[in-house]
């Protein structure tokens, strides 16, 4: 026989996670997540028309314990939950992250003082979440509501939101640094010098038309704006699936910095420095801002570097 879990004691929908049945509110999951907002449309496979009952609506191959207590954060019933755990914390994850609300795990990381969780959701915040194309606040990119804001330490998230602006401006900057060069190009051909002639001259290998075409067909140009609307390790993603083009001419005893897989070697180095720039916060210098570097030694996520927030957050240009 199914248990029956009151969430929202006024809820207008049931869902149903194996033999457990969770009364909630479609109104408070709908604005949490667009999936759950799907899911209760009528025209959604789940999703039943309004009635006076509470609509009863199916969930398949989810975890019940999990997502219950994912209900719970979302009406602000985390209070009544006595500890979590990283491996409760990991599953939590997975769930979220089908119903597009990972962002949401960073209260409970917080408040249940899981340092490595925090760690590892902090960076995944900063590399994976996209802009929606407008200038947005920290909070409202992260899809974080103010009533949690407020209880997390004041910077958390402008301090990830400015992480990842500065990695994006990096990446750019580098991307431009190969652009430059090949725009500028003689049209006689750059000289390859051996150790006793010219082994080659007239380079020809990449065009700055086949270099704009590959960015192109990735959906990278212009770079700019593909900059800014795009998640980091989705620009990193597209990066790697860029074709440049080969010339004819690949069979030179020395190549060139503009040969395709010279191109190629700089972009990856790119998208490595792009995901492993920012390592994620630590939830240990967060609530102890003034450790000393050797106290630092001692933080769960072992580290050298300050991971705490910054001393000066940066003003946000409005």
């Amino acid at each position: 026989m199914a248990s029956k879990t009151v969430i929202d004691p006024e809820g207008d929908v049931i869902l149903i996670c194996g033999e457990t049945e969770l009364q909630v509110s479609s109104k408070v999951l709908s604005l949490a997540s667009p999936v759950f907002k799907a899911l209760f449309s009528p025209k959604f496979a789940e999703g039943q028309p309004a009635s006076s009952k509470a609509s009863r609506i199916q969930l398949h191959d989810d975890d019940a314990e999990i997502v219950q207590f994912m209900c719970a954060i979302l009406h602000h019933k985390c209070a009544s939950v006595n500890g979590i755990g990283l491996e409760r914390l990991e599953r939590l994850a997975v769930v979220t992250d089908e119903y597009d609300e990972p962002s949401r795990l960073l209260w409970p990381a917080y408040v249940f003082d899981e340092a490595q969780f925090f760690n590892r959701l902090t960076k995944f915040m900063m590399l994976n979440l996209p802009n929606d194309g407008k200038s947005q606040t920290a909070s409202k990119k992260y899809g974080i509501p103010e009533e949690f804001e407020s209880h997390l330490p004041e910077g958390v998230l402008e301090t990830i939101f400015f992480a990842e602006q500065d990695v994006k401006r990096e990446m750019q900057t580098q991307i431009e640094q190969i652009i430059s060069p090949i725009a500028a190009k003689r049209t006689t051909g750059d000289l390859i010098l051996g150790s006793d002639d010219v082994l080659f001259s007239h380079c020809d290998c990449i065009s700055i038309s086949s270099l704009i075409n590959g960015l192109s067909r990735q959906g990278l140009w212009p770079l700019t704006s593909a900059i800014h609307r795009m998640s980091i390790s989705m620009l990193c993603k597209k990066l790697g699936a860029c074709d440049f083009g080969l010339a004819s001419r690949i069979t030179k005893p020395k190549k060139c910095s503009h040969c395709p897989e010279n191109v190629a070697g700089k972009v990856a180095k790119i998208t490595e420095f792009a995901l492993t720039k920012f390592e994620g916060l630590c939830l240990d210098c967060i609530k102890n801002p003034g450790k000393t570097p050797e106290q630092r030694l001692q933080c769960r996520v072992p580290h050298q570097q300050f991971r705490g927030l910054p001393r000066q957050l940066p003003v946000q240009e409005k």
